[in-house]
C-alpha cells in the first residue's frame, strides 16, 4: 500500500498498478471542514463509496448530499472534489475502472 498525504487529508493505494486487473482501488480520509483538490479523470469512471461521513460531492455544474452507504459515479471528463461538511473525518472507498488512471488538477 501507498499513502499520500495532503492538507485535506489522505489517500491510501491498496491497489494501483496491475495491468491484469483492469481496475484500481484507494481509500480516501478528509478531515474534518475539509475537501479535496478540484480535478478530474480523462481514462477513467470512478466509484465513490461513502464509509463514514457526509460528504457533498461537486461534479459539474451540480452537487450531490451523499452519506454513510451512499455510492456514486463520476464519469471521465467530469470536474469534481469531494467536500467533508462535518466536524470528524470522513472516509470514502474510490473505484477507478483504470489500473494506471490518470489524474489532471484544476487551476
Amino acid at each position: 500500500m501507498v499513502q499520500h498525504e495532503f492538507s485535506w487529508g489522505q489517500m491510501v493505494w491498496i491497489e494501483g498498478q496491475d495491468p491484469d486487473l483492469g481496475f484500481s482501488f484507494a481509500r480516501m480520509t478528509l478531515n474534518g471542514q475539509s475537501q479535496s483538490d478540484l480535478h478530474y479523470h480523462r481514462n477513467c469512471r470512478e466509484m465513490i463509496f461513502i464509509e463514514t461521513g457526509h460528504i457533498i460531492l461537486k461534479a459539474g455544474n451540480a452537487e450531490f448530499q451523499l452519506q454513510t452507504g451512499d455510492k456514486w459515479v463520476i464519469e471521465p471528463d467530469v470536474h469534481h472534489r469531494l467536500c467533508n461538511v462535518g466536524d470528524g473525518k470522513a472516509v470514502v472507498s474510490i473505484v477507478y475502472s483504470s489500473h494506471n488512471r490518470d489524474y489532471y488538477q484544476v487551476a
